[in-house]
């Protein structure tokens, strides 16, 4: 059974190095729950929604999949045919809004906040759908 690489093992084996390697003076949260948060809309995707486990901002930063691919989906969409092919680029729901990483109790306590992981996760679901 051949085991799938991590996304930062994959850009380790392209680009020779760690992607942290050189950045000692940022700090990276290890731990808690955290979501990424659109300011602007007040909305956030939930990594746990999408399969990224544990939630926190190193497990899920380089993940292909998950709640990176839906967050992909909320800045651009396609206006293809299906097929696999990007045939045009259109603005998504939070293109050229401010995004954040928060802690999720600081958004899931503010009842201005709305958690979208399952809107769009169930808009990703369409799209994967049509394209069998």
């Amino acid at each position: 059974m051949m085991n799938k690489a991590s996304s930062a093992e994959k850009y380790r084996l392209l680009h020779g190095h760690d992607i942290f390697e050189g950045a000692e003076g940022l700090s990276f949260p290890t731990d808690g729950h955290h979501v990424i948060a659109n300011v602007t809309a007040k909305e956030n995707l939930d990594p746990a929604a999408f399969g990224n486990s544990p939630p926190v901002l190193t497990s899920f930063l380089l993940d292909e999949e998950g709640v990176m691919r839906a967050l992909f989906s909320c800045l651009f969409h396609s206006v293809g045919e299906g097929g696999g092919d990007i045939d045009e680029l259109r603005q998504g729901r939070w293109a050229g809004q401010t995004l954040i990483i928060r802690e999720k109790k600081e958004v899931s306590n503010d009842t201005e906040w709305k958690d979208v992981s399952k809107e769009v996760k169930d808009v990703l679901q369409v799209a994967v759908d049509n394209e069998s």
